[in-house]
């Protein structure tokens, strides 16, 4: 193709991480024919002012891509809305858009594989997103006697993905009748397993207050029996569980930063959705496992007071 999807790049008040995830998009193979749009959330607090303007003040320095706008909140709208926002902004201006969080880490094929993917399951109306990020030592003891590439689900990770106009304007994100699926165990159990676990958390999510903007989507996937399809190899890793994101996570670097050593550049792409509940149970016990693992780390850790900082730039695994 000669026009390739645009990237959006959600930041706040992390330089450090901002600038390890530019660069790694920078050594992708289509950086220079990609457009770029970088949004800024506003500080939402006063102990924040100095680190939002330190990561702007590194914005303005970018450069390697087709065209880097950048576009920086008046006032600070929090995950959610910055979402919404950055996402209509995207759909004003392309077909379809990908988007990296502040804290990623991503293969040199991660656009390759973005802009193959959004061309492949564009015609598939079920199909609301492609992850670009994947559990794969999960998938690894998952999958073993699966076909292809990818795989479908209800699950949704916000740290590299990709959706199209059409699905993205189109979405829910009120999570209609979460009361009654909350009170219908077989309901749940379904969700549970179709979504690897994300919808345990449908009930936070639901709040008005709630940020969990990515279980919402979620939520709306299973509701509408659409789906997100994942690689079976991960082309992105997340190395900003440090204490340092808006939840507060220190997790162990193993769980979520793994060497990105198969992503393929063509993968074995498939329309055949498979919700089985027998793959899927396998693949949610399997990434279940790891959250509460990695969760007990934290845990254990806060107890202990070792919450310590962690050098960034090694936490962020080089390929």
């Amino acid at each position: 193709m000669s026009t390739y999807y645009p990237v959006c790049l959600i930041t706040y008040n992390r330089p450090e991480h901002a600038r390890l995830t530019v660069e790694a998009l920078k050594r992708n193979k289509l950086a220079s024919e990609t457009d770029l749009f970088i949004f800024s959330d506003a500080p939402g607090r006063a102990q924040d002012e100095q680190a939002v303007m330190e990561t702007r003040a590194y914005l303005e320095t970018i450069s390697g891509f087709k065209s880097v706008t950048i576009i920086k909140m008046d006032e600070n709208l929090g995950p959610f809305k910055m979402a919404m926002t950055a996402g209509r902004y995207a759909c004003e201006h392309a077909e379809a858009f990908i988007w990296v969080e502040d804290d990623v880490q991503t293969h040199p094929n991660f656009l390759t594989y973005m802009n193959k993917a959004l061309n492949f399951y564009r015609d598939n109306a079920r199909v609301a997103a492609v992850s670009g990020y994947t559990h794969e030592s999960s998938m690894t003891s998952a999958l073993k006697q699966y076909p292809y590439d990818m795989v479908f689900s209800y699950a949704f990770h916000a740290f590299a993905w990709g959706t199209w106009r059409d699905r993205f304007l189109v979405a829910d994100w009120s999570m209609p009748g979460v009361k009654e699926y909350l009170s219908n165990m077989k309901q749940r159990r379904k969700g549970r397993v179709l979504s690897w676990g994300h919808l345990r958390a449908a009930s936070v999510a639901s709040r008005p207050e709630s940020e969990l903007w990515d279980i919402r989507f979620s939520y709306y996937m299973m509701k509408n029996d659409l789906v997100c399809a994942w690689p079976r190899y991960t082309y992105a890793n997340n190395f900003g569980f440090d204490g340092s994101g808006i939840h507060k996570y220190n997790f162990s670097e193993k769980w979520f930063v793994i060497p990105m050593e198969h992503a393929p550049e063509d993968p074995k792409f498939t329309n055949d959705i498979d919700l089985s509940p027998k793959l899927h149970f396998n693949i949610e016990v399997a990434i279940s496992a790891r959250w509460v693992f990695a969760f007990l780390g934290n845990f254990n850790r806060f107890l202990q007071g070792k919450a310590k900082k962690v050098n960034i730039s090694q936490r962020a695994a080089i390929f």
